[in-house]
């Protein structure tokens, strides 16, 4: 009896929320007549084990009710000191800091109702990563960048406030390409944007 109960249950929700998913409206953007989007956030971010921040901007199309492509740029504004070695030491200090970093994307979406709706994206970008010592002669302490590539892909959801701006959240992983000691490893970032469409 359970059994029947919950499966009357599953086949009633499912047709409650068929027709809302697969609904299409003339208001839904198309490869003719996209929709724009602009975000601005931030991400936490933490490679070789260090917590850094990064304020990013993306700018998008929406090509269709469930896809579409988008751009990211972003840059470093929290950096991180610690020493590196095995035993505390002052004079052996480093700062890890993030420089720039792009990417691009194809996004698909997941509508649940006219405010709400899921997204996953998987892309290719660029990291630097900058490595720089804080103790003895500035001559001496330039910056060590790196510029790695990665293979990012993560998922998300958005909502929207007024029909034209929202919050959006992101958990997105950095696949990085070079292997290595002294290269970081895949690095989840997790960011909060607001979200402007056009």
């Amino acid at each position: 009896m359970k059994s029947l109960i919950i499966a009357a249950i599953a086949v009633s929700g499912a047709g409650i929320a068929a027709p809302a998913l697969a609904q299409t409206t003339t208001s839904d953007p198309t490869l003719t007549h996209p929709q724009g989007y602009l975000n601005l956030g931030y991400t936490y971010l933490n490679p070789y084990g260090h917590d850094l921040g990064e304020v990013f901007g993306r700018g998008g199309l929406k090509l269709g009710r469930y896809w579409g492509v988008e751009g990211e740029a972003g840059g470093g504004v929290m950096g991180n000191h610690f020493d590196p070695g095995p035993t505390p030491n002052l004079n052996n200090r480093v700062n890890l800091s993030e420089g720039i970093q792009v990417a691009g994307y194809g996004v698909g979406y997941l509508p649940l109702n006219d405010k709400f709706e899921l997204l996953a994206r998987a892309g290719y970008g660029q990291t630097q990563i900058q490595i720089r010592r804080d103790v003895g002669p500035s001559g001496a302490n330039a910056n060590v960048t790196k510029t790695e590539a990665s293979f990012n892909y993560g998922a998300g959801a958005q909502y929207t406030l007024n029909g034209k701006s929202g919050l959006r959240f992101d958990f997105t992983r950095r696949d990085f390409q070079n292997a290595g000691a002294d290269n970081p490893r895949d690095v989840d970032t997790y960011s909060v944007a607001f979200v402007h469409k056009f």
